[in-house]
């Protein structure tokens, strides 16, 4: 699933029948996967710090220490 869903799609997905259906989705991660999420988060995030230090420098002119 690519977000929650609310109670009523919960309950609406098993008037349907399809609550308790296995999907590609539910499979768990593996622990090299999870390994790589983190590890394109730690890349994400330091890129978008990087162009916020980097903005502020460009604004003042000057590196900043924060």
């Amino acid at each position: 699933m690519s977000s929650p869903l609310s109670h009523a799609g919960l309950i609406k997905l098993y008037i349907e029948g399809k609550y308790s259906n296995h999907t590609d989705q539910d499979i768990p991660y593996t622990k090299e996967q999870l390994e790589d999420n983190k590890i394109k988060k730690k890349e994400s995030k330091k890129k978008t710090i990087n162009k916020k230090r980097v903005k502020k420098e460009k604004n003042t002119g000057e590196p900043s220490l924060f």
